[in-house]
């Protein structure tokens, strides 16, 4: 994605950000959110970017509560999934 959405090419990339469902609502997802903020801030980086599939309203909504946006971009798969793109500055 970076070529096609240069604008992010300095921003951290978040590839996965899971926490298993028995766990959930402990804070869990909230302290690793924060850590890697303090890594890619460390870093320099402008800010913060992940893909979250398009079904996964508790996902985006989460990362709502953390201040990303929807970028714009989206992608779809051969499986027919679609993902979103979304974005925080720091």
């Amino acid at each position: 994605f970076r070529d096609k959405e240069s604008e992010y090419r300095n921003y951290s990339e978040i590839p996965v950000l899971y926490v298993l469902p028995k766990y959930t609502g402990q804070g869990l997802g909230t302290r690793l959110l924060s850590h890697v903020e303090d890594i890619a801030a460390e870093r320099e980086s402008p800010g913060l970017v992940l893909w979250v599939l398009e079904k996964n309203l508790p996902a985006i909504g989460f990362y709502r509560r953390y201040s990303f946006v929807f970028s714009g971009y989206s992608k779809k798969h051969n499986s027919g999934w679609v993902e979103h793109l979304y974005i925080k500055r720091i």
